[in-house]
């Protein structure tokens, strides 16, 4: 979670980088990393597990657009593409190994010569080979799921020898199932990476311009969201979740907006009271409110949102906490709707995975003619 907020402040600060006028590249590119490290216990009981350290390969299908388009020019993107990452997880007979798939996209924070300072997002499946048994593998209680979420988030630095590149970095991996089967206490892993990058295609040529580029517009949103959970690893039902979120951001420049909302949450497994649902909890405890403040970061049609928040009502506490995160992703889909995966949490405790759709509108200032 720190890692993730730590892009966001990288990508806030950065801007097109200073290059050459004229320049090429290449369109496609083939990466393999290899990838050696730790997971970061965060019980003792992990502690106790973890008998070697990790190692795994990566392997990634790139593409570089143009950089002529307005929004990857501006969040100086690099290259987008699908990676492969297969590994051991440090105990093969309990913790099992792990294969993930996921899309991600690079940025380019610093060029100077033939060297290059890139930070990589990536978000995606991962399919573990054991996961928590309550027979076959009740040692591992870490993970109740054999299909899970991966964020993963990397720093390289590649140098540039013709069609060759040559990588060098971190990585670092969070894999859960957003409590959607308990337990879900998660990984944390973090690897020291060195690789090759070979680049294909057409030589492709561009004149790269400075541009300035307008602030975002103010917006209005509404979102509803949808989610099912579990209680705990004793209570195998699984629970509704509702959330209507009402947010108002402004523009602060043209990469972001900033802005306070309202959440209105229904939740089935509050104050359950016995595995087998004794005693039944009334409507009105199910029901809590929040506030948060909202920062949103925008790519072209996507936004990637954080919001920080705080309980500010309820008749049963939702958790042993009062205050809560979430990270998602919001897609524009036409003029007024929107679609929305989001993660909510306990700072590095999830709570669940959201799924929504939402209305939005917003409105650019008008400027005097002259």
């Amino acid at each position: 979670m720190r890692s993730i907020l730590l892009l966001i402040i990288l990508l806030c600060l950065c801007t097109p980088i200073s290059a050459q006028k004229n320049d090429t590249y290449r369109p496609f590119s083939l990466q393999v990393n290899y990838l050696n490290g730790l997971i970061i216990p965060k019980t003792d009981h992990l502690n106790y597990l973890i008998q070697d350290k990790i190692s795994a390969i990566e392997i990634r299908l790139g593409f570089h657009p143009n950089p002529k388009i307005n929004w990857i020019n501006q969040y100086a993107v690099s290259e987008v593409g699908l990676a492969y990452y297969t590994g051991d997880l440090g105990n093969d007979k309990i913790l099992g190994k792990i294969n993930s798939i996921y899309p991600y996209i690079s940025f380019t924070l610093l060029k100077w010569g033939n060297l290059k300072f890139n930070t990589d997002v990536g978000l995606g499946l991962a399919i573990l080979s054991k996961y928590y048994h309550p027979v076959d593998n009740y040692a591992n209680s870490l993970l109740g799921s054999k299909y899970n979420a991966n964020v993963n988030l990397s720093t390289s630095i590649k140098y540039s020898l013709a069609d060759i590149d040559f990588i060098g970095g971190l990585y670092f991996s969070h894999i859960s199932n957003g409590s959607s089967q308990h337990p879900n206490d998660g990984y944390n892993f973090i690897n020291s990476k060195i690789g090759i990058s070979y680049n294909f295609g057409k030589k492709k040529e561009y004149v790269k311009l400075n541009v300035s580029y307008p602030k975002q517009p103010n917006e209005f949103s509404i979102v509803s969201n949808h989610a099912f959970r579990e209680k705990s690893t004793n209570d195998p039902h699984k629970y509704y979740i509702s959330t209507l979120s009402i947010t108002h951001v402004w523009g602060l420049n043209s990469k972001q907006r900033f802005g306070l909302g309202i959440d209105l949450f229904y939740d089935k497994s509050i104050n359950r009271g016995d595995w087998n649902l004794n005693p039944e909890t009334s409507f009105d405890h199910r029901f809590h409110q929040g506030v948060f403040v909202a920062h949103d970061l925008i790519f072209n049609k996507f936004t990637f949102i954080t919001q920080l928040g705080v309980y500010t009502y309820y008749k049963s506490s939702p958790s042993s906490q009062s205050i809560y995160n979430r990270l998602g992703l919001r897609y524009r889909f036409s003029k007024h709707l929107l679609v929305n995966i989001g993660l909510k949490a306990y700072f590095d405790k999830s709570d669940y995975i959201e799924f929504g759709i939402g209305y939005y509108i917003n409105k650019k200032k008008k400027h005097a003619r002259i």
